[in-house]
């Protein structure tokens, strides 16, 4: 009897082991599709843990956790919260220049995947998925090595069928003291079964499978990782100017190629030199949310001075510029800080190009032609014309611009096999109807296009 009672002890215990591990798993797999959502709706005006359009997040749940209801209206149609007079709501809502879009068509699930992902957020959190970019996994398949909530799936059923394993090996010990007492005429005791499970458990064969799922469990965690190196989805560094994508290619509709006008000509897109910003600032003085402050960046840099319409003489000396700005700023209800404001002007360096920080970067050893997908480029996989926002995804949303997709090569060799380009040919199985190839049968696939 007392064999039977340590038994369903022991499975009680396993059950419940199993079902944390498994609500832990669960728990990781909304964080990451709360990290998901967060990027593709949030970050154009937040990030968790410092404030650029909008506010840091950090903490947004433990302020208001009194009421969380709040947040999910607030999120969901915050307008309609600052309609109705809401007393938080409308706090708020002073506390920002810019009012926040409304995200009607998310779920309560949705916004709890978000609130959850912010909780979990750290300062130097690991690489983030790919953005739901249609195709961003590797080799275009949702295999064990791209996707984590697989690997976690196949590795919890393999520790699941260890624990079982285990326990099938302990209920055959039990029995195997219980012959062993019942033929010497003793009472079965625990430290027996012990016993015979250590015998057991030293069986070579048992012993070389529990090693095999470690070994096999940890190298796919490594592959995995390894396959992660380099590629960095979500990476969204602070840039010299506040620069708004959304304010210029979003609400003003400023074509993507007027100032990377390197897309559709050159290996590279480039970044607009400070005179292409003075083709429409020389007469836009101030921005909607910061006001002159920035736009007195792109006028260091130029060497313009607001005042006189008139560019600076080279040999003026700095102090005297920042004095003309210090003037110029000075009625700029915007500005709260006029002397932080000047700081950051002076450190952009008078007469001197904007020191942008690069976004998506590639290895040296792999080649990439801007103009080859602009200029020729064919349809992508749903039939649209191959544009900027296929591979940098929705920049005119965006108030500051992150790496949308992964461009690992695994990403770009599927989007070769899933897109046409713009050639028609025969077709060479009926004569009678034409072909469009994909860039995988005109030798995109080769290993030489991208690698020489």
């Amino acid at each position: 009897m007392g064999f039977i009672k340590l038994n369903i002890k022991v499975f009680v215990v396993i059950l419940l082991s199993v079902f944390m591990l498994n609500t832990l798993r669960l728990n990781a797999a909304d964080v990451a599709k709360g990290e998901a959502l967060f990027k593709q709706h949030c970050t154009a005006c937040h990030k968790v843990n410092q404030k650029i359009v909008g506010p840091a997040l950090k903490g947004i749940t433990q302020k208001y956790k009194d009421d969380p209801k709040f947040l999910y209206e607030w999120i969901r149609n915050n307008q309609a919260l600052v309609k109705k007079g809401d007393p938080k709501a409308v706090e708020v809502s002073q506390m920002e220049p810019s009012a926040m879009n409304s995200f009607t068509f998310l779920q309560d699930s949705d916004i709890e995947n978000i609130l959850a992902y912010i909780d979990s957020y750290k300062d130097t959190p690991p690489p983030a998925a790919p953005a739901a970019s249609g195709g961003a996994s590797e080799g275009g398949n949702q295999d064990v090595f791209s996707n984590p909530t697989i690997y976690y799936s196949v590795l919890g059923l393999a520790v699941l069928l260890v624990i079982v394993a285990l326990f099938l090996v302990f209920a055959a010990a039990g029995l195997s003291a219980s012959v062993r007492a019942k033929e010497q005429n003793e009472q079965v005791t625990s430290s027996a079964v012990w016993g015979e499970f250590g015998r057991f458990i030293k069986n070579k064969f048992i012993l070389t499978t529990i090693i095999t799922v470690a070994l096999l469990g940890g190298t796919l965690k490594l592959i995995q990782a390894a396959r992660g190196v380099s590629i960095h989805p979500g990476y969204m560094p602070e840039q010299p100017i506040k620069f708004s994508h959304k304010l210029h290619a979003g609400k003003h509709q400023v074509d993507c190629q007027y100032c990377h006008t390197g897309a559709s000509k050159s290996k590279n897109a480039w970044i607009p030199s400070t005179n292409v910003c003075m083709n429409c600032h020389k007469g836009v003085e101030s921005g909607p949310v910061y006001g002159k402050s920035e736009i007195a960046k792109i006028y260091m840099s130029a060497g313009f001075n607001p005042e006189s319409k008139q560019y600076f003489d080279s040999s003026t000396p700095v102090d005297k510029v920042v004095e003309v700005f210090s003037k110029w700023m000075s009625d700029d209800a915007k500005t709260k800080n006029l002397t932080g404001a000047l700081e950051e002007v002076k450190k952009i360096g008078f007469n001197k190009p904007i020191e942008w920080i690069r976004i998506h970067n590639l290895p040296d050893h792999a080649y990439f032609n801007h103009a080859q997908h602009i200029a020729v480029g064919g349809k992508d996989k749903n039939g649209n014309a191959i544009e900027c926002q296929t591979c940098h995804g929705p920049v005119q949303e965006m108030e500051v611009v992150y790496q949308y997709s992964p461009l690992s090569m695994g990403w770009c060799i599927n989007c070769h096999r899933q897109s046409k380009t713009t050639y028609t040919f025969v077709d060479p199985k009926d004569p009678k109807k034409s072909f469009t190839p994909s860039p995988a049968d005109m030798g995109g696939l080769d290993c030489s296009k991208c690698h020489y």
